[in-house]
């Protein structure tokens, strides 16, 4: 009777549909003119990241830009459609809408973070896994720190509201202004400030002020006007109250 209990559980595991056998995190980092940061990114990468913790880097490559980029063992290469509009928002959610499905968490780096701590990635698993549903994490930057999640790790079950990982409004600037309201109104965001993941921005002299900071620096207004007009919507306000509540119907369950 035994090994038939085996038998029908390895039965059932090969016959689920692959959309239910979901890796742990994917990391997200869209990246134009830059295969210097990605090949920084790949070295620290397999240094400090936690290997029981099943985690995927999937660099989102513009088509028109794509043969600037050397393809690097084990990371994971999408390309998107170039639209002529510069920003992470629009390849961001690209891949996220092609891949989420595959992972429990979604996260996203600029192509100028960098990992420092050993085990970033379990640490911030576990501080997920302890919260959820629905639940945001980020790390220590060096730069804005609690302040803002200028890198951040979330539920990829946030897709099925927003429809990507960011209101597609904004084309760059202010996501992380974005996330961060989103966390705060379900009271379901995380800062791990053990955890370093550093932004190397050029305001703080950690890199060159190149043609791509130049580039979005210019959506500045546009963007902070977006973030403004998205977060005070009724269909914002409405995702917020809808998420909440498959917060608490989804704890509800897992303790009855």
């Amino acid at each position: 009777m035994y090994y038939d209990c085996i038998d029908l559980v390895s039965s059932f595991y090969i016959h689920l549909p692959i959309r239910y056998i979901m890796k742990k995190i994917a990391i997200f980092i869209p990246t134009r003119d830059r295969p210097h940061k990605i090949n920084k990114i790949h070295k620290f990468w397999f240094e400090l990241t936690d290997t029981s913790v099943e985690t995927d880097c999937i660099v989102v490559l513009d088509e028109d830009n794509q043969d600037k980029y050397p393809r690097l063992p084990n990371f994971i290469y999408e390309v998107v459609p170039s639209i002529g509009v510069r920003g992470m928002t629009y390849p961001l959610n690209c891949a996220v809408k092609k891949f989420h499905k595959e992972y429990q968490y979604i996260g996203f780096w600029g192509d100028d973070h960098c990992p420092k701590t050993k085990n970033w990635n379990s640490e911030m698993y576990n501080m997920l896994e302890q919260n959820k549903p629905y639940a945001m994490a980020y790390a220590n930057d060096l730069l804005q720190r609690e302040r803002l999640p200028t890198e951040i790790i979330m539920d990829s079950k946030f897709v099925n509201h927003i429809g990507g990982m960011v209101d597609p409004k904004l084309q760059h600037m202010f996501v992380d202004d974005y996330w961060l309201c989103i966390g705060k109104n379900i009271k379901n965001i995380h800062y791990l400030n053990n955890v370093v993941i550093e932004h190397e921005h050029h305001s703080v002299n950690k890199c060159e002020n190149d043609d791509m900071y130049k580039s979005v620096n210019t959506m500045v207004a546009r963007d902070q006007q977006a973030e403004i007009s998205v977060t005070s919507s009724k269909e914002f306000k409405k995702m917020m109250t809808d998420i909440r509540e498959e917060i608490l119907l989804e704890r509800h369950s897992f303790r009855s």
